[in-house]
């Protein structure tokens, strides 16, 4: 019982804590933590990433157009657990435009 309360966060990452299905809003940092053995914690990467996206779109007067669009984003720390509620893990969306939305 008393192994299961360690957690270690790695690098680049923050810990969000889940107790019985609530989520805690006090994200975990990296590192080692002690933490109630009753808790999951779910990793979240921190570090800046990455969205790329690649378009041919007609012109006006009827010409194809290629449009290429990146944007760099990363998760800021103290919102990861609100992020955690509304969006989950593993997707990669961009909530700045809802016809971005994968």
């Amino acid at each position: 019982m008393l192994l299961a309360s360690f957690r270690i966060v790695p690098g680049g990452h923050v810990g969000v804590q889940i107790l019985f299905g609530r989520i805690i809003d006090q994200p975990l940092p990296e590192g080692l933590s002690l933490i109630n053995p009753f808790k999951q914690v779910q990793q979240m990467s921190v570090r800046t990433q990455e969205m790329f996206d690649h378009a041919d779109v007609p012109s006006k007067e009827g010409l194809t157009v290629a449009l290429e669009v990146s944007a760099l984003y990363h998760l800021d720390a103290a919102a990861a657990p609100g992020v955690y509620r509304t969006l989950g893990t593993g997707t990669r969306r961009c909530t700045s435009c809802p016809n971005c939305a994968r």
